[in-house]
């Protein structure tokens, strides 16, 4: 049975600051053993920087006490769970639940003790930090125990009036708490519809599904939204359904206006994660729009929170933007230049983050050695992702990474191969049912290329084939293919006998 690589994962995720913690607090509450799990802690803690991958043999040869190695698995659970509650001390002073948590920890405490004076003025303070931070539900219990509280002492002075005050009050939140509820309802039916998508255009009746989802009141004005909670949901709601149809230039004010409500009134701390998101479809549509000069400038804001955030996965997309930044400006070079340092973190962090994402990476380093004419590493990358079980998932990312891989052996002139590789794709669609119109006239036209021999009959067939794919843009569900490969451009180089990469930079210079 392969050994648990959990404790691994978990020792592989903490910070400087989270380790040196955890040492220091280690001693108050492992006893006698403090060296075993010290010991244990540190031999895990140096294999995250010198392995990619647990290894549980090297870790009982160093150990050597027979004793100690048979109840390795016993001693691993308990430092499992003891790092975890070290590290729930650790973040109470930056995390707002667990530190609400405490206030009302303590209530009990002072209130079981009778001393009631003290508990109200704990939750005086613990209701002001609540309202502050928009945690309704954590406002809804400190009510319940004022009530409780002033109930306890109607006979001692408290008015009537008082707790009836309090009793409105949690109506009040009670009612914002309903409608968070809504908005939470209406997510989970969009994030559902959003995977019956599977990330390709939907269909008439799924696009049908998302109108009459979006008729709803709730998402008619963010000002429906009565709490910061449900605002950020009616945005998260709304980007489900931009980014199912890649309506970039409508998703650029949505996605502007969801940065600016959590930078309002420094949300940004308390709801990183949120933030982040934001931010990244924000910059993705300032780069679509070409707004470079935006770009930079809210770029540096999404470096530097990731850089400090714990947040691994958001920290590798800041590539993805970095990347795509660099081969709309035409600076393919430097952008390759960044492939070995996306590598080393891809190892550094790995467990830390989904491997779609990458996939996605490896999908941009492939076009960006396609634009280059490095066909053979573009081939490399391609068969990671098609080799990779977890493509299946995203096949938007599958469906472009055939076409990608069939336009770098027809590069290549491997012509013995196109044959076999363009039934493949076509029996791939057919099953799918799924064919966007510029990959059906692309697919035509390689299975005729086939059979075309003269120089000049090969240009009139790309000259016309570029000609049904500019008609076929002013349709902007089909806009949304050139994300993922520029297929007017490429065929601009075939016709013109022009480099390809040639065409894309002075089509950025524009």
């Amino acid at each position: 049975m392969k050994a648990s690589n959990e404790l691994f994962l978990l020792i592989k995720s903490l910070s400087k600051t989270e380790k040196s913690y955890f040492k220091k607090k280690s001693s108050n509450f492992i006893k006698n053993k403090e060296n075993y799990y010290v010991k244990i802690f540190n031999l895990i803690d140096k294999q995250t920087g010198d392995l990619k991958e647990y290894d549980e043999e090297k870790i009982k040869k160093q150990l050597k006490d027979k004793k100690l190695v048979n109840s390795l698995p016993v001693f691993k659970n308990y430092l499992y769970n003891e790092i975890l509650k070290t590290l729930a001390m650790y973040h109470t002073g930056t995390n707002k639940n667990l530190e609400l948590k405490d206030y009302l920890k303590m209530t009990e405490v002072l209130f079981q003790k009778g001393m009631t004076s003290q508990c109200k003025k704990l939750l005086k303070k613990a209701k002001e930090f609540a309202y502050k931070n928009d945690k309704l539900l954590a406002v809804l219990e400190i009510l319940n125990w004022e009530i409780k509280i002033n109930l306890n002492l109607l006979n001692y002075g408290v008015s009537q009036s008082e707790i009836e005050n309090l009793n409105e009050e949690a109506k009040q939140i009670t009612l914002k708490i309903l409608n968070l509820q809504e908005y939470q309802d209406l997510q989970l039916k969009f994030t559902l519809l959003n995977q019956k998508t599977k990330f390709l255009i939907p269909d008439e009746e799924l696009k049908n599904e998302y109108k009459k989802l979006l008729k709803d009141k709730l998402l008619k004005d963010v000002n429906n939204a009565q709490s910061f909670a449900a605002k950020n949901i009616f945005y998260q709601i709304h980007l489900l359904y931009l980014n199912s149809t890649s309506d970039y230039r409508i998703g650029y004010e949505i996605c502007k206006d969801y940065v600016e409500l959590i930078e309002k009134d420094n949300k940004i701390e308390d709801n990183k994660k949120s933030y982040l998101s934001a931010l990244n479809n924000y910059l993705i549509r300032c780069l679509y729009l070409r707004k470079f000069d935006e770009f930079l400038t809210s770029f540096v804001k999404y470096q530097s929170k990731t850089l400090t955030a714990p947040d691994i996965q958001a920290y590798l997309l800041s590539y993805n933007l970095n990347l795509y930044y660099y081969q709309l400006t035409g600076d393919f070079e430097k952008a390759i230049l960044l492939f070995p340092q996306i590598e080393n973190d891809f190892i550094r962090y790995k467990g830390r983050f989904h491997k779609i994402i990458q996939l996605y990476l490896y999908y941009n380093f492939a076009y960006l050695l396609f634009i280059t004419e490095d066909y053979n590493r573009c081939i490399k990358y391609l068969n990671l992702i098609l080799n990779d079980e977890q493509i299946k998932a995203r096949e938007d990312l599958l469906f472009f990474a055939k076409i990608l891989f069939l336009l770098s052996h027809y590069e290549l002139r491997n012509y013995d191969l196109l044959e076999s590789l363009i039934k493949s794709l076509y029996i791939y669609i057919l099953k799918k049912k799924r064919m966007f119109n510029f990959e059906n006239n692309i697919i035509r036209f390689f299975k005729k290329l086939v059979n075309i021999t003269d120089e000049e009959s090969l240009k009139e067939g790309f000259y016309l084939l570029k000609n049904e794919l500019i008609k076929q843009m002013k349709n902007q569900t089909e806009e949304r293919t050139l994300d993922y490969f520029d297929y007017v451009s490429w065929l601009e180089s075939k016709i013109t006998n022009t480099p390809f990469k040639n065409i894309l930079h002075k089509k950025s210079n524009k």
